[in-house]
């Protein structure tokens, strides 16, 4: 990111202080759009569950992020993944990021480059 695309960044921010959770692993903010936490794979929600057991760990997953979320810095990665979304880490002010938290607590899952069935 350019020095003036982060300012712009951070003045945008400043106007729309509340990023928004879109599920356990993806966040939305005014400036810019939708980002991907990086390094975690959350279970599939908004219709795309595969079956009970996904859709409601997937909203338990969006729900924790929720309460991580505050407070949280967004830390770019400096890469996209497949739909062009900037890839990020949410810092804690504990220092760990909100995906060690949910992966910790099985809400997702460490993201090794393939998709994994959440059905038991």
């Amino acid at each position: 990111m350019t020095p003036a695309a982060a300012l712009l960044y951070l003045l945008a921010l400043a106007a729309d202080p509340a990023p928004q959770v879109v599920d356990g692993d993806t966040i939305k903010t005014a400036p810019q759009g939708r980002m991907r936490l990086a390094s975690i794979d959350a279970p599939e929600s908004r219709g795309r569950a595969h079956c009970l057991s996904e859709a409601l760990l997937a909203a338990r997953a969006k729900a924790r992020l929720a309460q991580l979320l505050p407070g949280a810095r967004i830390e770019f990665t400096g890469r996209r993944d497949g739909w062009n979304r900037p890839l990020i880490h949410l810092r804690l002010a504990d220092g760990h990021t909100a995906g060690e938290v949910l992966v910790s607590e099985g809400l997702a899952r460490a993201w090794d480059g393939a998709r994994r069935d959440w059905c038991h």
